[in-house]
């Protein structure tokens, strides 16, 4: 279903159109058989990231912005608290320029970030619909703007200037030159699934978290 919806741009679905039906009759009963047979993987349960824990990252210089990697792995992090935004997938998906999730409104002198969800596996399903997320952050609260709007403004002026749209997270330089920090490259999904295990592994806590 992800290759027809986002490699080959096909509006097709595999959970609902009748020419697919047979197919998922056959896929239900392999699946039912299987858990009969005890092969169905009890999903791994990820540990939370306590408030403590979250502070020695803080403190110990794990999470800031004085480093590309140092910045990257901080937007990442306070990405997925602020927007919700768990899986790897929903950060590798997400863009930059006129398509992004992320718009930047001002209303009343104040200034909004929003975040709209992108439709993936947790809004389509076989049983159900939902209408994707939509976040609202008032910037001006002192609480907000100090916790996550000045590391994605320092992240974006470290981009690279001719870039103006594609993928919003790009991969880090190791020694930069000036002031372009990140090359004209997305950052690989494999990278980004590292980002928690790497901070609380400098943590000495190498669990899933």
């Amino acid at each position: 279903q992800h290759y027809l919806q986002y490699q080959l741009k096909r509006n097709i679905s595999l959970f609902k159109a009748d020419t697919f039906k047979d197919a998922r009759d056959v896929l239900d009963a392999e699946m039912r058989l299987s858990a009969r047979e005890g092969n169905v993987r009890i999903p791994k349960r990820a540990q939370q990231i306590s408030i403590k824990d979250e502070k020695e990252l803080w403190s110990k210089g794990i999470l800031g912005s004085g480093n590309p990697k140092q910045l990257q792995q901080t937007i990442i992090f306070l990405m997925g608290i602020q927007c919700g935004l768990r899986a790897a997938t929903e950060h590798k998906e997400l863009l930059f320029g006129e398509k992004s999730q992320l718009k930047l409104n001002h209303k009343d002198g104040q200034e909004f970030l929003i975040y709209t969800e992108t439709v993936s596996k947790n809004l389509v399903s076989s049983n159900q619909e939902r209408n994707p997320k939509l976040l609202v952050s008032c910037l001006t609260q002192k609480k907000l703007k100090s916790a996550w709007f000045p590391f994605i403004k320092k992240y974006i002026r470290h981009r690279p200037p001719a870039l103006f749209k594609g993928p919003f997270h790009l991969s880090y330089l190791q020694s930069p030159k000036d002031s372009v920090w990140y090359k004209n490259q997305p950052l690989g999904i494999h990278q980004i699934e590292k980002v928690t295990k790497d901070s609380m592994g400098r943590l000495g806590k190498n669990g899933f978290y």
